[in-house]
């Protein structure tokens, strides 16, 4: 077999199988039946891991230019049936084909030949129909709003297509709102390229269109990042709920009311405000069996909220006080405010961790984690590569309502200062969180 260590990362094959590495499990594991199986007189398993990886890494790094990725590819000391196959996997991992011709450049703002489009037509030139082909042919009938945003993006803004009514453009996230806003794109005859027909701004409504709101955009922005499905409906209703109560308990009377019993009607009809303004505007955009699905998840989550009774309540501390508040007499732990503190987790938990340059730096961490983290003021368990600067200035954003000593305290845990975790400030997520707890 050719010798591919220059071409190759050197990782081992629990690397591949850990899923804080690699969020999309089922990629790997089909990935290793396949070269098992089909193509087992080509390569070995980690042995193809590890050169897909390398390859990827190198096509995302040059996606704005697809000669320089098709030159350097063909340019392998590969032979042609296992650089067929190189080419299906590198597809499959970003959705599959067909590729959309164009992709959105580095500033958002104009549309860019897709480097994967021209790995595409690389792939289909070997000769005869081969099990590649079909293998790795995605399905638009099933999932292609979810494949579109999803399927390894580089960007805030999805891959750019025609839609089943005939629109073409892309949908941006607004994550503050949970909404989804359509971006339309016009081709430009004098620059030859597709455009936005203006630049983004969110206060604009008419141009830039919410077209997906409440449940139905939080899923999408969500698809395929959770364990189970009820983790679609708990994730999203049990922030909405303690945000309800937080509001509700300081008022007069609220200690003789049942605020749980009261959200539930109230956000039932929300949602279903929010579900006919999304079956109105975002499903003419999609084929009927994608629809059908979503609609499928939006029914199962209102029967789950109708049978929720007291799951989504936080448990009470060991006081037994019925407040939101610590008290550190009584804890002997920093004394904060619960949902306000929450907001810190719930922040990262919505950042969508498939876009590149995303993290979500309490991936697979519990609320109950998360909370033991803020009373022992000790976040060393995820301070890690790629995610060091963001966990050492979100203890910065944190010490500003936790206080100072907290603050120093956690820092030191990072080997640090308080000082030192705020100044590199360079991350992708650094402008949504910048500001939290300012006000």
């Amino acid at each position: 077999m050719t010798n591919m260590k220059d071409i190759s990362a050197n990782n081992d094959l629990d690397f591949y199988l850990d899923k804080k590495n690699i969020r999309r499990q089922e990629l790997v594991t089909d990935t290793i039946d396949y070269i098992r199986t089909i193509a087992k007189k080509l390569f070995e398993p980690v042995e193809f891991l590890n050169l897909l990886w390398q390859q990827k890494q190198f096509v995302n790094k040059n996606y704005q230019n697809p000669n320089l990725v098709v030159n350097t590819l063909r340019s392998l000391p590969l032979t042609d049936a296992q650089k067929h196959v190189l080419y299906c996997f590198l597809l499959k991992w970003q959705g599959g084909y067909p590729v959309e011709l164009f992709i959105y450049n580095m500033n958002g703002d104009a549309l860019i030949p897709n480097a994967y489009k021209s790995i595409e037509e690389e792939f289909l030139r070997y000769k005869d129909n081969t099990p590649e082909k079909e293998y790795c042919h995605r399905s638009f009938s099933q999932h292609e709003l979810i494949d579109k945003i999803h399927a390894g993006t580089l960007f805030e803004i999805s891959y750019i297509n025609y839609w089943a009514n005939g629109e073409m453009g892309g949908f941006v996230y607004e994550e503050a709102q949970n909404y989804y806003r359509f971006v339309e794109m016009k081709y430009n005859q004098d620059r030859g390229m597709y455009e936005r027909l203006s630049p983004y701004n969110p206060a604009d409504l008419t141009n830039f269109p919410i077209k997906a709101k409440g449940f139905v955009a939080f899923l999408i922005h969500k698809w395929g990042m959770v364990e189970a499905e009820t983790d679609y409906y708990r994730t999203y209703y049990e922030p909405l709920l303690r945000r309800y109560k937080t509001e509700e308990q300081i008022k007069p009377g609220a200690a003789r009311r049942n605020l749980e019993a009261e959200f539930r009607p109230s956000h039932i009809q929300n949602e279903q405000d929010h579900i006919k303004f999304s079956q109105s505007s975002l499903f003419p955009f999609l084929r009927e069996s994608e629809a059908k699905t979503i609609q499928s998840y939006v029914d199962n989550y209102l029967e789950y909220i109708k049978t929720q009774i007291n799951t989504a309540t936080r448990p009470l501390e060991t006081s037994e006080k019925p407040t939101n508040h610590r008290n550190k007499a009584d804890t002997g732990k920093p004394a904060y405010d619960y949902s306000q503190v929450l907001e810190n987790y719930i922040f990262w938990n919505n950042q969508n961790d498939r876009i590149q340059g995303r993290v979500n730096i309490f991936r697979d961490i519990t609320e109950q984690q998360f909370i033991s983290m803020i009373d022992n003021a000790d976040f060393s368990a995820i301070d890690k590569k790629g995610y060091s600067q963001r966990v050492k200035y979100n203890i910065v954003v944190l010490a500003r309502i936790l206080g100072e000593e907290w603050g120093e305290k956690a820092a030191s845990k990072l080997n640090t200062t308080l000082r030192e975790c705020g100044k590199k400030t360079t991350f992708a997520e650094y402008n949504g969180i910048k500001s939290m707890y300012l006000t």
